[in-house]
């Protein structure tokens, strides 16, 4: 399934300021600048003649964004929101549309759509305001609109998401970060709605950009993606390679987040082809990484694949029990396209079961979500399963 880690991170660092070490020292690596930053930071509070409350922002800003990059939303969301307190004193508008955006994209994380939308707002409320129509300026809104598009995709507002993006990539449109992300999410978006040969376009003119840019890092997030798009295309064996590059690829650049859901597509592609144990094993793997990740999205996505090994197993009380808690993690979410697809996948499990009447409510439900969403291919699919299941019970 399509990730929901935010490509716009460590752009400049190109995959963390510590990317090209071992893990454990990169864990300890961090918890030393976060110390510092707090050390710093309590020394700054304590000196209560000085003018010093842009400084205080701009320290929470960095904890902030520390936390980010370790995935410690929470801690990260209590930085930004310190550092609003002082946001007036920072004199810099590109430091003040920066605090917002990076909150946005916390909150996008957290699928928080109300507060991530203000946050952008804010951002582009600031940026609208100091407007002088440079280059940086205009990269600046680029950001601000890809951010704002990603959130309207996240929710299932599919033609804000379009407006958004497209919007993005005509303020700036050069050969960047923020551009690719831009593609990525228009790829993304296309999925959703069955064009699977304008995914695979948008796809091709990201990864283009990054090879062109040497971005490594990011290229990982879309072979994540394109992985996703042949999964649903029933290309198995194209789907497996993009698994195989996304894992090889977020091994290499230690991208924590797409190693979890390269390993989770690539169970869903063993489960679909009857290999069992290959996709229990993968599931597993992806399971342990999202549990230290504590992040809800992630872990439907292991409910819903091992609900898919159940129900090639036969295991159908397993299978309903993965189901439902995948349904209830995408439904407290908030991300309905996957809401409706994992409604859709156990109605095929109650099929198989026998009980076509339980079956057609479950795939009822699917079909209003894509309906309303504007799904339209997926809504035909789950159509045309209703009507076979009406037509078996006549």
């Amino acid at each position: 399934m399509p990730d929901d880690e935010n490509d716009d991170q460590d752009d400049d660092a190109g995959g963390g300021l510590f990317s090209d070490i071992g893990e454990g020292l990169q864990d300890a690596l961090y918890t030393e600048l976060i110390e510092h930053y707090k050390q710093q930071l309590e020394q700054l509070k304590k000196d209560t003649e000085s003018d010093n409350m842009a400084d205080i922002a701009k320290l929470n800003i960095s904890l902030a964004e520390t936390y980010a990059t370790i995935g410690e939303w929470n801690e990260a969301v209590y930085h930004f929101t310190q550092a609003e307190l002082f946001e007036e004193n920072l004199t810099d508008w590109k430091e003040r549309v920066n605090l917002y955006e990076k909150m946005g994209e916390i909150f996008t994380q957290q699928n928080k759509w109300n507060k991530a939308i203000r946050s952008f707002r804010s951002a582009r409320e600031i940026a609208e305001s100091n407007n002088d129509d440079s280059d940086d300026w205009r990269l600046k809104m680029s950001e601000i609109y890809h951010g704002m598009g990603r959130v309207y995709w996240r929710k299932g507002t599919y033609k804000k998401a379009m407006h958004f993006l497209e919007r993005s990539i005509s303020t700036h449109g050069g050969k960047n970060v923020t551009t690719s992300s831009t593609y990525v999410e228009l790829g993304n978006l296309m999925t959703e709605l069955g064009k699977p040969d304008k995914a695979a376009e948008n796809y091709q003119q990201a990864l283009e950009i990054l090879e062109e840019i040497g971005d490594q890092y990011h290229k990982t997030r879309i072979f994540n993606n394109l992985s996703d798009l042949y999964l649903k295309n029933e290309e198995w064996d194209t789907a497996l390679d993009y698994v195989t590059k996304c894992i090889e690829s977020a091994k290499a650049t230690q991208n924590k987040v797409l190693l979890g859901y390269g390993y989770n597509n690539g169970a869903e592609v063993y489960a679909r082809t009857d290999q069992s144990k290959e996709a229990e094993e993968y599931a597993a793997l992806a399971e342990e990484i999202f549990l230290e990740l504590d992040a809800i999205y992630p872990m439907a996505n292991v409910h819903f694949v091992r609900g898919i090994i159940a129900t090639v197993e036969g295991e159908w009380d397993r299978g309903t029990e993965k189901f439902e808690e995948a349904i209830r993690l995408y439904e407290e979410a908030d991300i309905p396209f996957y809401h409706a697809l994992a409604l859709y996948e156990m109605s095929i499990l109650l099929h198989k079961k026998g009980d076509d009447e339980m079956a057609a409510e479950k795939v009822q439900e699917a079909l209003n979500i894509w309906q309303e969403l504007g799904a339209d291919a997926m809504a035909q699919v789950a159509e045309k399963f209703l009507a076979e299941l009406v037509v078996k019970k006549k």
